[in-house]
């Protein structure tokens, strides 16, 4: 199998595996149950899409399978007080930690063709370092191994298909997720459905989004780290929130009208926006970075395409800032909460 079939055989068996779930009166399903039935097959699922990352794989062909390993990321982080801790350790967080690591290389490895200024079907192996997509691969290649080593333990399986189904786990804040979470004073409680849970974490995030939009117009160039990291902390937070309706399809947090709705589109195009600058400020980071190999003309053409990239980031984040203006960000981010708070939360 190409890695293309692979990818679409791995995503056949998570919605195949969820469909009878999406047929059942979901909205009365408790945070504990919904866990049960979400995550072990994500797990299954992903491990079945590894099976790409061979000794031969470049950067450019791991694009969707860093998107699995967010998404199932994005899943232990919303049902992080479904899990248990332990007196001696606490899998769900070792779980998490690493998602993360795996999250952190296939990005260092995919930023390698970020960074090219080509679409995938261009790219060729002769497009890259051999030394440096090496190096970066056995960083994959090692985290697959950890991967499939924890997962294959049996107590670990057996930990994620028994969440806790009538009390939640108590999570400090600082232990929380970052974009979910640690943003809100909220936390599950004992006698809610999953339903409502997601519903009022969604409104809480999203109005901390109002309060915090304002901000990103004291933004200039995104020449400071400290500019950046906003700039990448307000897209986290509005891409998990915008996103959550497609990550948990089965509850119908909003419905596919609501989900058509002009203002919705805004949002979902403000993460695409958003996303796309980001990946040149990432982008940029790597191209600053010599390599210890460097030739004359590598240099010349990295400082060429250093020069591009700064130039099409400023001029990016004019040009978002004058659309954020057009569009009138939140009183789009209101809607989705009226639509949340209205007929899309009804319990």
């Amino acid at each position: 199998m190409n890695v293309r079939t692979l990818q679409l055989v791995s995503l056949f068996i998570y919605l195949s595996t969820t469909a009878v779930f999406a047929q059942s009166d979901n909205r009365q399903k408790t945070y504990g149950d919904l866990a049960a039935v979400l995550i072990p097959p994500g797990i299954d699922a992903l491990t079945e899409e590894l099976a790409i990352l061979t000794p031969s794989i470049l950067p450019h062909e791991t694009k969707d399978l860093r998107k699995s390993v967010g998404r199932l990321r994005a899943l232990l982080d919303l049902f992080s007080f479904a899990y248990p801790r332990y007196d001696v350790s606490d899998p769900w967080a070792k779980a998490r930690s690493l998602l993360g690591a795996g999250y952190d290389v296939l990005g260092n490895f995919k930023d390698v063709f970020d960074r090219q200024g080509k679409a995938a079907e261009d790219m060729t192996p002769e497009d890259y370092r051999e030394d440096e997509v090496k190096r970066l691969r056995f960083q994959v290649l090692i985290w697959k191994e950890r991967y499939l080593h924890f997962y294959s333990q049996e107590k670990v399986r057996t930990y994620f298909q028994n969440p806790l189904r009538h009390s939640t786990e108590y999570r400090p804040l600082k232990r929380r997720p970052k974009y979910y979470w640690r943003l809100i004073n909220f936390a599950p409680r004992v006698d809610q459905n999953a339903r409502e849970v997601f519903l009022k974490m969604s409104t809480a995030i999203l109005c901390n989004a109002i309060l915090k939009f304002p901000l990103l117009w004291d933004i200039n160039h995104l020449r400071k780290e400290e500019e950046r990291k906003q700039l990448h902390d307000f897209r986290k937070q509005m891409r998990n929130i915008v996103k959550l309706p497609t990550y948990i399809p089965e509850l119908g947090i909003l419905d596919e009208e609501q989900m058509k709705e002009p203002s919705f589109k805004t949002l979902q195009d403000l993460v695409r926006r958003f996303g796309s600058l980001n990946d040149k400020v990432m982008s940029l980071a790597q191209v600053q970075t010599a390599s210890e190999a460097e030739t004359p003309e590598e240099q010349a053409a990295r400082l060429n395409r250093l020069e591009i990239l700064e130039h099409e980031i400023s001029q990016g984040w004019e040009s978002l800032k004058h659309w954020l203006w057009e569009n009138k960000i939140p009183q789009n981010i209101q809607k989705m909460i009226q639509a949340l708070e209205g007929d899309g939360g009804a319990s």
